[in-house]
């Protein structure tokens, strides 16, 4: 009888662990696809995405495993929000700007004087509360998870056979943009074109366009530095990338697995816009190199007050087309976390 009854027990113990492999201490493995905005793989971008992915497969065992897509090959950059609310991505890596057309609040992000330079956007990055402001008030009801937001650099103002170096400098030529831009270049004199990323060296070499605003991996990573003449070191913007993820595989996570996978990409995303930071230092390596191929110019006190006086009108006019609560969500966003971070 006790033989009997001590090979039930093991039998049943077996089955209910084999059944539930959480009650033996088995953790949870996921197998997730990470689609990218940017490419091709040596894209700073799309390396960053890289790292993550590995960073966080090596955390957890191998637990996590995750296949990497690049720009297009998995879902279009117009597509990474849908894309991922629908679940043919589980992760995506995109800009903020670049999706102001599919919902104009993600342009409040990244209007021209919210954050007053580089550090201040930086100080904000690892705030928990900066990035469940995002998930409750505009991406959880999109089925998606905000994981990370980190800057991408500043938006500089390249110029063939041109140097731009006031507002007034603008009229007639056509310029490359996006987001809230559009409208300003378009009120000085200026004809906004789209252009995807992979079109922006040819355009520029066949005179496509007279110019464009580009992020320092862009211009480094497509060798923009090979068809454009000048370069104003100024930020017209300042650019932003994030990173998130389908909110039903969030929720599939184990606390504890959510933890690793947060944590990690702010962590990763904050120390990428230090290095950004640095790279676009006067004396960087970076800048350097730059300074050997085209003429970079560097506004005066004078020229970057009319900079900030032509773009405050961008805030406003962008703002006064959002509806009511739109606008709300903006004063709460500056007051609770803009203003937190300022010095």
């Amino acid at each position: 009888m006790k033989t009997r009854l001590s090979l039930i027990l093991i039998l049943t113990s077996f089955f209910v662990f084999a059944t539930f492999p959480a009650l033996a201490g088995e953790k949870k493995t996921y197998s997730f696809k990470w689609a990218n905005f940017s490419g091709p793989a040596a894209h700073v971008e799309v390396a960053h995405s890289i790292r993550i992915m590995t960073k966080l497969e090596k955390l957890t065992d191998g637990r996590m495993k995750f296949k990497n897509y690049m720009s297009g090959s998995l879902v279009s950059g117009s597509d990474m929000v849908e894309g991922t609310r629908m679940g043919v991505t589980d992760f995506a890596t995109a800009y903020f700007p670049y999706h102001t057309g599919i919902d104009a609040r993600f342009g409040i992000d990244i209007l021209p004087g919210l954050w007053s330079d580089i550090p201040h956007a930086i100080r904000a990055e690892r705030d928990l509360e900066r990035i469940e402001f995002w998930n409750k008030k505009l991406l959880n009801p999109m089925n998606i998870q905000l994981l990370g937001i980190y800057i991408e650099g500043p938006s500089w103002l390249l110029g063939k056979k041109k140097q731009f170096r006031v507002p007034g400098d603008l009229k007639g030529y056509k310029i490359r943009c996006y987001g809230p831009l559009e409208e300003f270049f378009a009120n000085h004199g200026a004809t906004p074109i789209h252009l995807t990323a992979g079109e922006l060296y040819e355009s520029l070499m066949r005179g496509v366009v007279d110019g464009m605003t580009l992020t320092p991996g862009t211009v480094m990573t497509r060798k923009i530095y090979e068809v454009i003449d000048y370069l104003l070191a100024y930020p017209i913007t300042i650019s932003e990338a994030c990173t998130w993820m389908n909110l039903d595989r969030w929720k599939e996570m184990s606390h504890e697995d959510q933890e690793i996978m947060r944590s990690t990409i702010m962590d990763m995303h904050h120390e990428f816009s230090l290095k950004t930071l640095e790279e676009c230092s006067p004396r960087s390596e970076m800048m350097n190199f730059l300074e050997k191929r085209i003429q970079v110019y560097k506004p005066t006190p004078q020229e970057i007050a009319l900079w900030v006086d032509a773009l405050k009108p961008v805030r406003e006019a962008y703002l006064e087309k959002l509806d009511p609560s739109a606008k709300e969500m903006f004063r709460e966003y500056v007051a609770k976390i803009v203003n937190k971070h300022a010095k």
